[in-house]
């Protein structure tokens, strides 16, 4: 098959790949999802939202977005916040539990994992907010500032703490090449670096 060709078949199976499933395609068929309209979170299936909604409705690559949720929760740990729990892994901290509530969020039809394929063979996982993701979490987002929160046992205050800060960890990090970013983690917290395989 001519290289041009093999491109084009390439990328014609991206956009199938890349396409939303029928039945979530439009607003009338989320009556069709279980507890559609009614998603109250817990504070730790809150948070992958909120980083996707801070990171215009995406974040590319599992690494990238454990190394946000850490990041972000190194600040909340700070306000007595501490949704999930993080290992030493391969690539730096590693949190189990993220990852389930992310595919428990994808079983409720609130994101979307695209898994594609590396050129070194690997599978990449990106995520994407769909529309019922960020209807949710606009619905659990408290719509008051950061600077009013005083008790960060109250449900709804935990809530602005994470959303203030998955942005904050958002704007400063979310663009940053990988490899940089995995660096910073290392750097700031060495004691998640050692069984990486980067280095």
């Amino acid at each position: 098959m001519p290289e041009s060709l093999a491109a084009l078949v390439a990328a014609f199976l991206s956009f199938l790949r890349d396409r939303e499933p029928e039945e979530y395609s439009s607003p009338s068929a989320y009556s069709q999802i279980p507890n559609a309209g009614c998603h109250k979170l817990k504070a730790k299936e809150f948070l992958p939202l909120a980083l996707l909604a801070a990171s215009d409705g995406e974040v590319r690559g599992k690494t990238r977005l454990q190394k946000l949720a850490f990041l972000t929760e190194q600040e909340l740990i700070k306000q007595g916040i501490e949704p999930h729990e993080f290992i030493p892994y391969d690539y730096g901290p590693f949190s189990k539990d993220l990852m389930e509530d992310v595919e428990m969020l994808e079983s409720e039809g609130l994101v979307k994992i695209n898994v594609r394929q590396t050129f070194g063979g690997d599978d990449r996982y990106d995520y994407r907010l769909r529309e019922l993701g960020r209807e949710t979490y606009e619905e659990n987002d408290p719509d008051y500032d950061w600077e009013t929160v005083d008790d960060v046992t109250d449900g709804q205050d935990r809530f602005v703490c994470i959303d203030h800060f998955a942005r904050d960890v958002t704007q400063d990090f979310g663009e940053m090449p990988l490899s940089n970013l995995i660096d910073h983690v290392y750097t700031e917290h060495p004691e998640y670096a050692e069984n990486s395989v980067f280095y």
